[in-house]
């Protein structure tokens, strides 16, 4: 099969189905998640999981990713290389099934880097092809870390999901000192997700044919369009209100671009449509905590 269309089993429902996008109002949310209430409430990843030391120069490493109670199937390995400090990682992953089976806010995976000193950083996002497949050639300057990849709403997250569905684990070409660091319950936000494996099995995305550069647009303009519905619940748009607008003016642009089918120009404006709203959004996050109240000091003595 050409690399100009592909078959669209690995696209999500929520993508292909949209139609042409349109500029987001205030009003504008994710579509909510149809089917039965979740029948399982499931720990997706220990409190621990390995890190490695890669800060040997010149040695190359492996690790390997197995995968969650979320996504069984999915495997892969990642060679990574320490080059004159900076990390080299070459990730590829198989069986990594539509996000979208895990509610249809999910419309990609992102392969991030877990510190001992609780820090995550995004790596980078990971698109699986007609095959389930998907590979991520990035670099890092942290020398000390844990490798997981989970579903996101967008590529341009700045704490993971608890939505874990690898994580990586010992290779027979893993070299490096290794220790186990534990994983704070609030760097995943939550450390439980409710999954009702019935409901995935029953998911199942379009599958039409779409020619990969439509498909790429109408993805990244679809991350754009969650960005901003997650900046505007943070009230990005009164406490973050410059760069809320601007995000807003580069997914107008992207859409223009879109319905015009300049689907490269699409793809890269709707990029920094979505870095802008995550922008956007932690800003208000922080100026929200700024405007907190502090908590009343404890009473000294007895009244």
């Amino acid at each position: 099969m050409g690399r100009a269309t592909l078959l669209a089993g690995f696209m999500l429902a929520g993508v292909l189905g949209a139609q042409t996008p349109h500029p987001l109002e205030h009003s504008s949310a994710p579509a909510e998640v149809q089917g039965p209430s979740p029948l399982y409430r499931v720990n997706v990843i220990d409190s621990s999981t390995m890190a490695v030391n890669y800060s040997a120069r010149g040695t190359a490493s492996k690790v390997a990713f197995r995968g969650t109670v979320l996504l069984r199937d999915a495997k892969g390995e990642a060679r990574v290389r320490n080059r004159q400090g900076a990390i080299e990682v070459d990730a590829r992953i198989e069986g990594l099934e539509p996000p979208g089976r895990f509610g249809e806010q999910y419309l990609t995976y992102v392969a991030w880097a877990l510190t001992p000193q609780g820090r995550a950083t995004n790596l980078g996002q990971l698109v699986p092809d007609h095959k389930n497949r998907a590979r991520l050639r990035t670099s890092t300057e942290l020398q000390t870390f844990a490798l997981i990849v989970t579903a996101e709403p967008y590529h341009a997250v700045t704490q993971p999901s608890n939505v874990v569905v690898l994580e990586n684990i010992r290779h027979a070409e893993t070299y490096g000192r290794i220790e186990q660091i534990a994983i704070a319950p609030e760097l995943l936000h939550r450390g439980e997700i409710d999954f009702d494996p019935s409901a995935a099995e029953r998911y199942r995305p379009n599958t039409g044919r779409v020619k990969l550069d439509v498909y790429e647009a109408l993805l990244e303009l679809n991350q754009a369009k969650n960005a901003l519905y997650l900046a505007q619940s943070a009230n990005a748009h009164g406490l973050a209100a410059s760069a809320y607008g601007r995000a807003e003016d580069l997914y107008r642009t992207a859409s223009q671009h879109y319905e015009g089918k300049r689907y490269g120009d699409a793809v890269a404006v709707a990029r920094q449509a979505t870095q802008t709203a995550e922008d956007a959004r932690l800003v208000a996050l922080e100026r929200t905590r700024e405007r907190s109240p502090a908590p009343p000091a404890a009473a000294s003595g007895q009244e």
